[in-house]
Formats: structure tokens, C-alpha cells, sequence
């Protein structure tokens, strides 16, 4: 659902506000411990209830939709965590 709500978010030239749903704090301690996080697969399905979103994705190019998709997740991420900037010496720079 989260993924959904990212994107339909960045449809309107948005992010969506991760500081509702998460503590910034606690997710910005998770990023400093897993520097290096293992990369994961998940299976999402969108259908035509998901309305533009559908749309969207359906009009990806077959094989980039993975890529599309994390792009904005990486955005949503960091444009929450440049809301709240890491203290220096985090070792951690935002971008």
C-alpha cells in the first residue's frame, strides 16, 4: 500500500509524506546501523483499482517498471530524510 501511496504521490509532483506513517528518527538510526542493505524482492500487484497508478505502471516499458518504481521509493526516502537532516559525523550525507 505504501508503495501505491509514493507513487501516486510523485503523479501529482509530490512526495508523500513518510514522517505520517514512520518516526524519522528511528528510520534515519535503522539507515546509520544498515549502511549496506541486502537488496530484496517483493511482488506487488496493481490493478485497475488503483486507478492512475494502474495506468502508469501499465505504461512502463516491460522490464524498467522495477527500476521506475524504486527510483521514486529512493526519492520519497530522501527527500524525507533531507526534511530532517542527519547530525553531522553520522558518517551518513544527505544529497
Amino acid at each position: 500500500m505504501l508503495t501505491k501511496l509514493c507513487i501516486q504521490a510523485y503523479l501529482q509532483k509530490q512526495y508523500f509524506p513518510l514522517q505520517t506513517v514512520c518516526d524519522v528518527q528511528s528510520l534515519k538510526k535503522e539507515m546509520e546501523k544498515n549502511r549496506y542493505f541486502r537488496p530484496q524482492q517483493r511482488n506487488i500487484t496493481f490493478t485497475p483499482e488503483d486507478g492512475p497508478v494502474y495506468e502508469w505502471v501499465k505504461s512502463l516499458e516491460s522490464g524498467y517498471r522495477s527500476e521506475e518504481i524504486k527510483e521514486i521509493l529512493k526519492e520519497t526516502i530522501t527527500q524525507t530524510l533531507n526534511l530532517h537532516p542527519f547530525r553531522s559525523g553520522s558518517g551518513i550525507t544527505n544529497r
